[in-house]
């Protein structure tokens, strides 16, 4: 079965009674991997406790293996939009968490913006370096291990595609956001040599054109993301070395490149002896005998 799934935002985190019956996945710190679950219960008891000890409402998931409770709170879990957008009870107040995406300058009350954010990521995603972000990031074929520890939120263009197309959105202030994170974790992840990491930061300029081109999306106040950090995830002393990473990194800050070579000594090749002027000399020499032999 082909999922499409979707990272939850604002008060969909909660998790809730919308999620019985549907089929979830949970990241597993320890085993570094997601686990697909499906939700047969919901103990909305803020004194209800879960397999982990946490207190508050509590899903009853079922594994291949067995059944096991969850905070969805206290999780890093995803659903699948195949199923149908979430059904939310909105909710008001000074609680709220999904109070600053409908207030002032979320543009939920602006007539057509579904339509002008449907055209704004046509055109996106028909750009030339756009094919990098139309698909969720696969770790596992990309050989990066620890992808879902640097990013917390991962998001791409054919999920927000889904989610607008799916009811997901209630606002443009919250399309336009996923948007803009999905540039956002491209740059925090790659390092600035990276060809992803430039696709991303061409991109970003074009779709702050398109936006601010639209005489409706203008008026959306966006929500401003944290500033791109400037050590990636690409950590040689502390990651362990794919092909990907040897090459990406090796071009990173002159503390990186001393980190990685210390690595690559360790699984290299043994090296001739002698000093690199002198093997040259050397290997001239050979030739110089060959010609006139």
């Amino acid at each position: 079965v082909k999922r499409n799934w979707v990272t939850p935002r604002g008060v969909e985190v909660e998790g809730g009674p919308w999620l019985v019956n549907r089929v979830i996945r949970v990241y597993w710190d320890a085993e570094a991997q997601w686990f697909e679950a499906k939700v047969v219960r919901y103990d909305s008891s803020v004194r209800a406790v879960d397999a982990h000890g946490n207190q508050g409402p509590v899903h009853e998931l079922e594994y291949e293996d067995g059944e096991f409770s969850e905070n969805l709170e206290t999780a890093k879990w995803q659903y699948d939009l195949s199923e149908g957008a979430p059904v939310l009870k909105i909710r008001s107040g000074k609680g709220s968490k999904d109070k600053a995406r409908r207030g002032p300058g979320s543009g939920a009350d602006l007539p057509g913006w579904d339509k002008e954010c449907d055209k704004l990521l046509g055109r996106l995603m028909r750009q030339e370096k756009a094919w990098p972000f139309l698909e969720p990031v696969d770790p596992e074929a990309l050989h990066l291990p620890d992808y879902f520890n640097i990013i917390q939120t991962p998001m791409d263009l054919t999920t927000v595609k889904a989610g607008l197309d799916g009811g997901r959105y209630t606002n443009p202030g919250h399309l336009l956001d996923d948007i803009a994170l999905t540039f956002h974790n491209a740059l925090s992840y790659n390092p600035e040599t990276d060809m992803v990491y430039k696709m991303a930061r061409d991109l970003v300029p074009i779709f702050d054109s398109l936006c601010s081109g639209s005489s409706l999306l203008r008026q959306v106040q966006r929500t401003e993301l944290p500033a791109i950090p400037r050590q990636t995830a690409l950590k040689p002393a502390e990651q362990p070395l794919s092909p990907k990473k040897e090459s990406a990194k090796g071009e990173g800050g002159r503390k990186e490149k001393e980190q990685l070579k210390e690595q690559l000594k360790e699984v290299a090749e043994p090296k001739k002896s002698g000093k690199p002027e002198e093997i040259r000399s050397h290997k001239k020499k050979e030739v110089k005998e060959e010609k006139e032999e």
